[in-house]
């Protein structure tokens, strides 16, 4: 499955969303869960958790924005690197790490 069927999951809720970096640097683009399976019990999870992309796209700043956002709701985050970057300052690639907070820290000269 993927993060944010598992959040919702979890955590109920309508839905979820991901954001993932787009090519070319023309920033970040959002998919939404899309729940396409029927009430049935056993639910069949393979052919009913799908993805909508609609499109919407952001730049970094909006993205930090509203990662800031959904932390102060108390909101499940989480995130992945890209794999290219595996091992790159401690993280790992095929990993998923829970966010539990976001802050800008001052730094000199910036």
């Amino acid at each position: 499955g993927n993060e944010a069927y598992g959040f919702m999951y979890l955590c109920g809720g309508l839905g979820g969303e991901s954001w993932e970096r787009a090519d070319y640097g023309l920033g970040w683009r959002r998919s939404i869960t899309q729940w396409r399976g029927l009430s049935d019990i056993p639910l069949d999870r393979t052919n009913s958790e799908d993805w909508l992309h609609d499109g919407n796209r952001t730049d970094v700043d909006q993205l930090w924005k509203q990662l800031r956002r959904h932390l102060e709701l108390c909101h499940p985050a989480a995130c992945a690197i890209d794999p290219s970057t595996d091992g790159h300052r401690g993280l790992l690639a095929k990993r998923m790490y829970s966010i539990i907070a976001a802050r800008e820290v001052p730094a000199k000269g910036r």
